[in-house]
């Protein structure tokens, strides 16, 4: 089949003319949602109430849609370590810990915080804080009472109460496992409100 030079000629420009055109939509999509969505490098942290223990995350996003595969890192706080090597986190090996959101940083976005925020940030989870690991050094017998309590609690996704207890009541003060207890039933207390 022979063609006239003239129809190679209205093919090339219907060729260019579609090309180009869906190159526009496509470059103009994209544009979009650069300015519109999210795009960018997506990171936060999570706290595992099963393992005790804490992994940060990182993938990329395109318009707010992941694209990257979610790369995470597990590691320990220094209270995370405290709980481990006194005893205060049996069960630890769980095959599929629940991981609960803490913060996070992603474009567009100042941060976001999660259910376990709270929590992590009364027991310094992140500022590297050691205060309740020397609280709980100077008083071995009422950390024995403290630490149980607050483990159960963040298995049971009770983060407020752990936020009470070491932030809003007078642990601090407490002199005997009775003053400890009263603090405990304080902060379920506050929780509450």
């Amino acid at each position: 089949m022979h063609r006239d030079p003239e129809d190679w000629i209205s093919l090339r420009e219907r060729a260019w003319r579609y090309a180009s055109i869906t190159l526009l939509v496509c470059g103009g999509i994209f544009i979009l949602g650069c300015l519109l969505g999210s795009t960018g490098s997506v990171s936060g942290v999570e706290f595992s109430p099963d393992r005790i223990s804490h992994r940060s995350f990182q993938y990329f996003a395109w318009c707010g849609i992941p694209v990257t595969p979610k790369v995470t890192r597990e590691w320990r706080s220094p209270t995370d370590e405290f709980l481990h090597a006194h005893g205060f986190a049996p069960n630890a090996d769980v095959a599929n810990p629940r991981w609960h959101f803490v913060k996070g940083m992603a474009p567009g976005v100042r941060g976001w915080s999660g259910e376990a925020k709270p929590m992590c940030k009364a027991i310094g989870c992140w500022s590297r804080s050691d205060e309740w690991i020397k609280w709980s050094e100077a008083n071995p017998e009422l950390a024995q009472a403290v630490w149980p309590q607050v483990v159960e609690w963040a298995r049971d996704r009770r983060y407020h109460e752990v936020q009470c207890l070491l932030e809003f009541t007078d642990l601090k003060q407490a002199n005997s496992v009775e003053d400890v207890e009263a603090s405990i039933a304080d902060a379920v207390e506050c929780a509450q409100h």
